[in-house]
């Protein structure tokens, strides 16, 4: 077993997380001392980075999720990693558009 908490959590929100939970979750993640968490929404395709000392950066889809120094040199673009999720699930899964085009975790239509 580990002793301390982590330096950098994830969350990916999903439609049965709610804002109350979400909330308490941060001040748990906060107390035992969590570095970075970064709350990333797949329906709104981006993200918050929170940090311990209760600074909050919102991180629109354009862009880049930075691991500052708690994962020093470590980028990532929101687009990209909303991109490669696409990529990676059956069209079935995100379910169609009107048109018939799998909708994207982003809930645009795929090209």
């Amino acid at each position: 077993m580990l002793d301390g908490s982590p330096d950098l959590i994830i969350e990916v929100i999903s439609d049965g997380n709610t804002a109350d939970e979400m909330e308490a979750k941060l001040r748990v993640y906060q107390q035992a001392g969590v570095r970075m968490i970064w709350y990333i929404n797949p329906k709104s395709c981006d993200a918050v980075c929170h940090r311990s000392a209760g600074e909050l950066t919102y991180i629109p889809r354009d862009g880049v999720l930075d691991g500052e120094d708690v994962l020093p040199d470590f980028q990532l673009s929101v687009s990209e990693l909303f991109a490669r999720a696409d990529q990676q699930r059956p069209a079935e899964e995100w379910g169609s558009g009107r048109s018939g085009i799998a909708t994207s975790c982003c809930g645009s239509d795929g090209a």
